[in-house]
């Protein structure tokens, strides 16, 4: 699983297309939080990453058994 977010928590209005949309999103240690009980586990994260226009980056990966 790849994910982009924000940098911390809470919520930005925005457009997408020319319409309105409001982005809301969690805070760093809540998403990894929500990985865990999903049984996935944080294999990178970059905070605040310049290629992604300081949005930060988590891959998370299920283990194989």
């Amino acid at each position: 699983l790849l994910l982009t977010v924000g940098p911390g928590a809470g919520e930005v209005d925005g457009r997408v297309a020319g319409e309105k949309v409001c982005h809301a999103r969690l805070s760093i240690e809540e998403y990894c939080c929500l990985l865990e009980q999903a049984g996935v586990e944080l294999s990178t994260f970059c905070p605040e990453d310049k290629q992604t226009h300081g949005r930060s980056v988590l891959l998370a990966e299920r283990p194989i058994h």
